[in-house]
């Protein structure tokens, strides 16, 4: 089955155009999280994106692939790689400003498209597919809070995750929707299922959204992109494909591989039918022990 799946994508890039699809790993679809990973993670991700090539004399797909490397850095910042198939290479980096607690989101600033050969202000490029996407330095603030849905019926609680933000360059559109929100963007990820992901997002341009499956250290995504524009232009699919590096991480870290799973190991597993009241509660008493604990570590540290 997966080598099936290899040859097709291979025999896609053989027999179809290259064309650009901006690629990164922003924890949604386009959309940035504020969610920064713990400091020595990393993340690798391999992305494929493949649609008609919307030429009425040919029956060929384009493809277009990308990899990239994310690394957190001193538990409040994190910065990744990108290398596309169209020779468009770039970097981003991101600091946390305000970590989420109970009362307060996750906050944190970032730059996007840093070295990118695609000018910020008139790109133009007739080999790019959405070529306004690589727009270099672009900038944006994001805040993100992992809230919890209570007493859904045949459903129980499910873990969302909101994010709302602000951005310049590739952020700003003149689509019918997403012009009106002048570089706004906003993405909910919910977690219905352990390990199972919705996301849906308004990236300053459209519409995407994507079905996300985790399995321990691996993860993999189906993304459907500029949902708004499919009337007028072919469809654009993308598979994603990505593994966490935690073994330089420190043991009670290991599984925040994202915020909902963080969130999920806290609350979930408290006993059904507990208020949010009493499980915000349990919480706040969890995180005054890990306190206690570490300056009681702190003072053994010393003493030796």
């Amino acid at each position: 089955m997966r080598m099936s799946l290899v040859t097709c994508i291979l025999l896609i890039g053989i027999t179809g155009s290259i064309y650009a699809f901006p690629f990164a790993n922003y924890g949604n679809v386009r959309v940035p999280d504020a969610y920064v990973m713990p400091h020595l993670m990393g993340k690798v991700s391999a992305n494929n994106y493949f649609y008609p090539e919307n030429d009425l004399k040919s029956d060929t797909y384009a493809y277009n692939f990308a990899g990239a490397v994310n690394i957190g850095l001193f538990k409040f910042s994190e910065i990744g790689f990108v290398a596309s198939g169209d020779d468009v290479y770039y970097a981003q980096v991101k600091a946390r400003i305000i970590g989420e607690t109970l009362s307060l989101p996750d906050i944190s600033i970032g730059v996007d498209n840093l070295f990118s050969r695609i000018p910020s202000k008139s790109p133009s490029d007739p080999d790019i597919v959405d070529v306004a996407n690589y727009r270099k330095n672009t900038a944006y603030l994001a805040i993100s809070k992992t809230i919890l849905l209570s007493g859904l019926p045949k459903i129980g609680d499910v873990p969302t995750r909101l994010t709302l933000g602000a951005g310049s360059h590739r952020f700003k559109s003149s689509g019918t929707l997403a012009g009106q929100f002048e570089g706004i963007f906003g993405a909910v990820q919910i977690e219905p299922a352990r390990n199972f992901a919705i996301i849906t997002e308004i990236d300053g341009h459209n519409l995407n959204t994507g079905l996300e499956y985790r399995y321990r250290n691996f993860a993999s995504r189906l993304e459907l992109y500029r949902i708004e524009e499919w009337n007028r232009r072919d469809p654009k699919i993308g598979l994603t494909f990505s593994y966490v590096f935690d073994q330089l991480v420190a043991p009670e870290e290991r599984q925040g591989f994202s915020p909902i799973q963080t969130f999920d190991r806290q609350l979930l597993e408290v006993r059904e039918g507990t208020s949010l009241d009493e499980l915000q509660r349990i919480r706040r008493q969890r995180e005054k022990a890990e306190e206690e604990l570490e300056e009681i570590r702190r003072l053994l540290y010393y003493r030796e």
